[in-house]
């Protein structure tokens, strides 16, 4: 094993039919113990429902390129310094691999950066890689001359703030390869690089997040003032606080130009990544069954655990989850959106108000949650507005709780890279409350999202489609499945004609990945010739039945509205004086908001401006010839009347000063019932007022997190704390593929199902709790963990850490299944491969020392 850059810690996992898991948390500050051997460890039999499906061996040429979508998606402004693929070169010690470029430092060429996306002179943070293998003397040799270490980048460098004096005495030290200035092309996301190439000016709100370094967000902050960039907000992330911005239109070079900004990315809204369940995950036996799984005399129903939601809100007056859900605040108590609500019922539901005649399900059939005696945090991370807190805020109120799961059926819409949302999460995953001494870990399970575009038979879809946050290495992403229900529904069409409209594509089966749940791997071909593993696992995620919130607003549900954005840019308002305009409402139309924003010529915040709207003409008078008036906003509802008419509306400036600002006129127009959800409506009321249908990787999370909760639920009862990783280990362990067309390549040029799905009978094994320290290990057992340890198990460049295991006779026909999770550093969003600490497993046959059996992975 060896790691690249820090020196970590690692538990392990080993389970048979036959499996081994580890679990390993891999931080810096851990000192090297060297070479380690373990004692021998005997794997006993195991019984067949515990083996690993017989096809996963098969060849990745069955997953035809004529079956995916996807290219390698090195963006059309990335640079590269050599004629050598990629892929080669990010196997090389002298490669620097970023977001935006590849560099061969023993090339001795430049990267052509054009003049204004080069740094200048001293720009404050620099990339200094070594000659060889990073080492304490390498950072001790940084840090010697005044160097501040930001981040690692691969391969074998530091993201470093330095002077550019400083930096140049590090030229001449024989321990350090190349110095490279740390230019404003590093530090832009790809789309906003695009728009700086191409000299286009951004458009719409122009909010961005902003990386600075720590001890420079005061200077940041100054320069911000003279370039007329307003602060919306700050939130921290593992490498400084980020700024929240809107900037003018032609600021962003000049943002990124300043020596304090390491990184800037657009800023993206949350989205909802939208019986059979709890049988298919191995829970209950039957979907009648009423208790779930009993393990060394434990009924594994959630019973004392608590989980966190984070979501729309949940509706904890609703009878199936009464008297279980807390709420961060009152609103995160109610559920308007819906979508929540349904979640936490996955999770959480008690099946008591069961629905009856439910298309796909057995008489009797029972619609519990996984975790059905779980109690429930309720955060509301989005809804009806943008989102309600930031992603530290997010972690800080899980981790203050008693809460460790922390369940996340969103992701930022479009964000389909590692951001600094991942980075933020994979630092939380390790210290939730990085303020607080100790660490403080917590287990986040993240839709993939729904943006795999696949086919109805499992396949297709597009490779590299996961979203953040899901993106980040420490998560658990989690895919969907279809669930079989045959779905077919007829809606009356008028003089007794009806038309059948079909949902069976969707609800034909058990096995197949959901044609919309998000494919990985991610990072393709960047992070390595076929991207990083991702999804970790899949659950049942199509045509789920839960919990259905008394608040839901179905019409918003059924009737999808879209927004038509526009921006009246440079108003400048004199003393006393009214700004007319106006604007057509289409037929479609149902609401028209209108408001002032912040401009580069603003003068801090713009003051509460009376506004005046009619239809039909001019407003004579801003007071009292208003059909809808507002101050600094104004909302219209649209009626009937109102639409296909031209509206009209004024801005009074009642200040004593000249006002500089914009207009933002938003039309909100619905986009019609369309047969499919007058369907859809038609199956949810048959099964209301309780329950309804919803499909997505939303739903797939969900229910792995109830599962979790009961894997929580085992270890409290049996006094154990473990780690994350070996949490993730576990389910990894445990799960298994799905049979024909997939399989656990790691080198598909798409990733369909991770590693499977989850499945608790083959994570939770009897005597599972006596393998832990404090307890009566057994000399004989069909699964071996080992958790963290940084007594015991820490490991530096170069270490490697072994266990002997001695597998019985009659379980050398049965599948060995050896995992190993660490938890990683954060990567920075600027560099290209995200991992920082680079494990490999390696296991061999000793039996026979002349012609061993080596696999490494």
């Amino acid at each position: 094993m060896s790691t690249m850059g820090n020196r970590k810690i690692k538990p392990l996992v080993l389970t048979t039919a036959v499996l081994l898991i580890a679990g390993v948390v891999l931080y810096r500050g851990i000192n090297s113990q060297g070479n380690r051997n373990t004692p021998n460890t005997n794997v006993a039999n195991a019984t067949s429902n515990y083996c690993a499906q017989a096809d996963t061996t098969r060849s990745t040429s069955s997953l035809s390129s004529q079956e995916t979508q996807g290219k390698p998606r090195l963006h059309k402004h990335f640079l590269k310094n050599t004629e050598l693929p990629v892929s080669e070169v990010a196997r090389r010690d002298d490669a620097i691999l970023l977001a935006n470029a590849v560099i061969l430092t023993s090339s001795g060429i430049e990267l052509e950066i054009p003049e204004y996306l080069r740094a200048g002179e001293d720009p404050g943070a620099f990339i200094i890689q070594s000659k060889g293998k990073i080492g304490p003397e390498f950072r001790k040799l940084i840090e010697g001359v005044g160097g501040h270490i930001e981040a690692y980048v691969p391969n074998n460098a530091f993201l470093v703030r330095i002077s550019a004096d400083c930096a140049k005495q590090l030229l001449v030290n024989p321990q350090v390869g190349v110095v490279i200035p740390y230019h404003p092309w590093f530090k832009l996301a790809p789309d906003l690089l695009a728009r700086a190439v191409e000299n286009k000016p951004l458009v719409g709100g122009r909010q961005l997040k902003v990386g600075v370094f720590g001890d420079l967000a005061g200077q940041v902050q100054q320069a911000f003032e003279r370039l007329d960039v307003v602060v919306l907000g700050v939130e921290r992330s593992p490498f400084g606080p980020v700024f929240q911005v809107r900037i003018p239109p032609d600021a962003l070079v000049s943002v990124a130009s300043l020596p304090g900004v390491h990184w800037v990315e657009p800023v993206r809204p949350r989205a909802p990544a939208n019986d059979l369940v709890r049988t298919r995950l191995g829970v209950a036996e039957t979907p009648t069954t009423l208790t779930n799984y009993v393990v060394d005399g434990i009924e594994l129903n959630g019973s004392g655990v608590l989980v966190a939601v984070v979501d729309s809100g949940v509706d904890a007056s609703h009878p199936d989850l009464s008297g279980r859900v807390v709420g961060v605040s009152p609103s995160a108590l109610l559920d308007r959106v819906g979508h929540g609500t349904h979640v936490a019922g996955i999770i959480a539901g008690s099946g008591e108000h069961s629905p009856t005649n439910v298309p796909g399900s057995e008489p009797g059939a029972n619609f519990r949650g996984v975790a059905y005696r779980a109690n429930l945090f309720s955060i509301l991370g989005w809804g009806w507005g943008w989102n309600s807190f930031d992603d530290g805020q997010l972690q800080e109120m899980v981790a203050r709780t008693n809460a460790l799961i922390s369940n996340n059926s969103w992701y930022y819409a479009g964000a389909r890279s590692y951001d600094l949302a991942a980075a933020c999460y994979d630092a939380a995953v390790r210290d939730a409350l990085p303020q607080v001494p100790g660490s403080q870990p917590l287990v986040f399970v993240f839709s993939a999202g729904d943006m795999g575009s696949g086919n109805h038979n499992g396949l297709s879809g597009v490779p590299d489609s996961i979203l953040s946050p899901a993106t980040a290495k420490n998560v658990i992403t989690v895919g969907a499945l279809e669930q079989p229900r045959e779905i077919e529904v007829e809606l009356p069409s008028g003089e007794g004609v009806t038309n059948k409209i079909s949902f069976v594509s969707s609800s034909d089966s058990e096995t197949e990945v959901a044609w919309y749940s998000s494919r990985g791997n991610v990072g393709y071909w960047w992070e390595g010739e076929f991207g990083r593993f991702k999804p970790d696992v899949v659950a049942p995620g199509s045509w789920v039945v839960s919990t259905r919130s008394t608040q839901w607003d179905e019409e918003a549900y059924y009737n999808p509205s879209f927004q038509q954005v526009n921006l009246i840019e440079m108003v400048q308002l004199p003393v006393g004086t009214v700004y007319y305009d106006g604007l057509f409402i289409p037929s479609n139309a149902i609401e028209v908001q209108i408001y002032l924003v912040t401009n580069r010529l603003s003068r801090g915040v713009i003051p509460r401006l009376p506004i005046c709207a009619k239809v039909g003409s001019w407003p004579l008078n801003v007071t009292n010839d208003c059909t809808w008036s507002g101050e600094g906003s104004v909302i219209i509802p649209v009626d009937q009347a109102a639409q296909g008419q031209d509206l009209y509306f004024a801005v009074y400036n009642n200040t004593s000063e000249t006002l500089n600002f914009d207009v933002v006129t938003v039309v909100t127009r619905s986009s019609g019932l369309s047969d499919k959800s007058l369907a859809l409506k038609a199956l949810n009321d048959q099964i209301g007022p309780l329950y309804r249908f919803e499909s997505g990787t939303s739903m797939a999370a969900a229910a792995v997190s109830g599962m979790l909760a009961l894997m929580q639920q085992y270890f409290q009862t049996n006094g154990i704390t473990v780690s994350p990783a070996l949490m993730k280990a576990l389910l990894i362990n445990g799960a298994r593929s799905l049979g024909r067309p997939y399989d656990l390549a790691v080198s598909n040029t798409i990733n369909f199902q991770g590693w499977g799905l989850v499945n608790l009978k083959t994570v939770i094994r009897p005597g599972l709790a006596n393998l832990f320290p404090g307890k009566n290990k057994p000399e004989a057992s069909s699964i071996w963990v080992f958790d963290q340890d940084p007594k015991d198990r820490a490991l530096a460049t170069g270490d490697k850490w072994t266990i002997n295991v001695a597998v019985a006779p009659e379980a050398q026909q049965e599948p060995l299944r050896i995992t190993l999770v660490w938890t990683d550093p954060p990567g920075h969003p600027a560099v290209g491969v995200k991992l920082v600490n680079d494990l490999d497993l390696v296991v061999t046959n000793v039996d026979i020392p002349d012609n061993p059996v080596v696999y490494v992975g």
